[in-house]
């Protein structure tokens, strides 16, 4: 057997010794190169349960590719996020690690998981989600981009620290600088929802690092709830660095509920748009950007009818009230001029100026287009 994958999701009567007896079976798998774990929600596992498999996952030197998952175990603490890093170091073979610790609210260091990665030198892809954990901050991801700095292999980055309060611009400089170096990076997402304490400047220090990454197809960046000191001024800086990242097949940005975002960031995001001729996914969110008007989706509707080369459209304007009716015609005579769109999914709830006869109207001309397999609005229509 060279891959298992189990899913445990929500088995909450599953304890230490469940997970022993299965680290004991998982132990004999020596030639095991992949393996999938989900304990999500088993909130009666504890650091012992991560201690055990910690020491099974060890002996499976043949291993690749590692995904394990305890979202919800509030039992688990950094004693064992240790024990974990501590046995992973020695799988040297490893190039796929994913890593979910989401709302263990008992984590509260990464300098040893960090350390742990400095050895993994044959990694390209890293998954790593600490999303509630609230005690992590600054510090840690100081570490964690240290770490990230040896990886000259890394083709794909995916962290998330959504609601980690205590990261600031301080701890997106760190690791902006980390990313400079990473120059096979293919694929970055970076969720960094709920961090109010990043700004502008923050957005600025992270653009100026990835237009230095010349082989991205695919970026994600997500400061969606709370970022209420990122502007337009962010966004200008960043449509900046997008237009220079001329391999991206696939851009998707959060910027809902970032209180200034106007019309501008949307002229900015679309000027950038109109260089990047290999894109095939745009995903934009600007959910509650009530300063956004007709005028702004038209801008980025007459600019997105240029990409000829589109697959997939997904646009969250959910509680922009200045959008009117006029605004959804517009966009969809844009959208109906991409005879390859595959997919599109628009918000448009809550846009009280907004009438069911547009949106049902706005429907009907866009199921016309021959290659659609996807298309969901909201409200329906």
């Amino acid at each position: 057997m060279q891959s298992i994958n189990l899913n445990f999701t929500g088995c909450e009567e599953i304890t230490d010794q469940g997970l022993e007896n299965l680290s004991r079976s998982l132990q004999r798998l020596s030639s095991l190169q992949s393996i999938n774990l989900n304990f999500g929600c088993c909130g009666e596992i504890t650091d012992q349960s991560v201690e055990i498999l910690s020491d099974c996952l060890q002996r499976l030197t043949s291993l690749q590719f590692i995904d394990l998952s305890f979202e919800c175990c509030g039992k688990i603490t950094d004693q064992g996020l240790w024990s974990l890093s501590e046995s992973l170091q020695r799988l040297t073979s490893l190039q796929f690690f994913n890593l979910d610790f989401e709302e263990c609210e008992e984590i509260t260091s990464l300098v040893v998981l960090s350390e742990c990665l400095k050895r993994l030198r044959s990694l390209r892809s890293i998954n790593l989600s600490f999303t509630r954990c609230s005690c992590v901050g600054d510090e840690d991801l100081e570490s964690l981009s240290e770490s990230l700095q040896g990886l000259s292999s890394l083709q794909s980055i995916s962290l998330s620290f959504f609601e980690c309060g205590k990261i600031t611009n301080e701890g997106l400089e760190s690791l902006s600088e980390s990313l400079e170096g990473l120059s096979s990076l293919q694929s970055i997402y970076l969720n960094f929802s709920d961090c109010g304490e990043i700004t502008d400047q923050g957005v600025e220090i992270l653009s100026d690092s990835l237009q230095r990454l010349s082989s991205l197809n695919s970026i994600g960046l997500d400061f969606n709830r709370r970022c209420y000191e990122i502007t337009d001024q962010g966004l200008e800086t960043l449509s900046r660095t997008l237009q220079r990242l001329n391999s991206l097949q696939s851009i998707d940005l959060n910027f809902g509920c970032c209180g200034g975002v106007t019309d501008q960031s949307l002229q900015s995001l679309s000027e950038s748009l109109q260089r990047l001729s290999l894109l095939q996914s745009v995903g934009f969110n600007f959910r509650g950007s009530w300063e956004i008007t007709d005028q702004g989706l038209e801008t980025l509707s007459r600019t997105l009818q240029r990409l000829d080369s589109l697959q997939s459209i997904e646009l969250n304007f959910s509680y922009c009230e200045e959008i009117t009716d006029q605004g959804v015609e517009i966009l969809s005579d844009s959208l109906q001029r991409l005879t390859s769109l595959q997919s599109i999914e628009l918000n448009f709830n809550r846009c009280t100026k907004i009438t069911n006869q547009s949106l049902k109207n706005l429907s009907e001309s866009l199921q016309k287009l021959s290659c659609l397999r996807n298309l969901v609005i909201y409200p329906a229509p």
